[in-house]
């Protein structure tokens, strides 16, 4: 059901995204919902995989950099992908 509410809110136009992070390559990714979706209709569909392959996930988000404070500045991220501010 959480899935269903975050299509229905990106239909509406709102900003919606996954952050993803990969503890063994220690990186962090913002995942647009659009994107996602593909990954999450064929799994329901029975013609994809349960899980999103890491090259997928790299291939179609946004790294978030790791800094010191914020450790991850994901809303500077946000700004820069729907924006276009940097």
């Amino acid at each position: 059901h959480q899935v269903e509410h975050m299509r229905e809110c990106h239909k509406q136009g709102g900003i919606v995204f996954i952050i993803m992070r990969f503890h063994v390559h220690d990186e962090v990714f913002l995942y647009p919902i659009e994107r996602f979706l593909v990954h999450w209709d064929n799994f329901k569909n029975k013609d994809g995989r349960k899980s999103i392959r890491y090259d997928d996930v790299k291939k179609d988000s946004y790294q978030i950099p790791e800094k010191y404070n914020p450790r991850f500045d994901y809303l500077k991220t946000v700004d820069e992908i729907y924006f276009g501010e940097r």
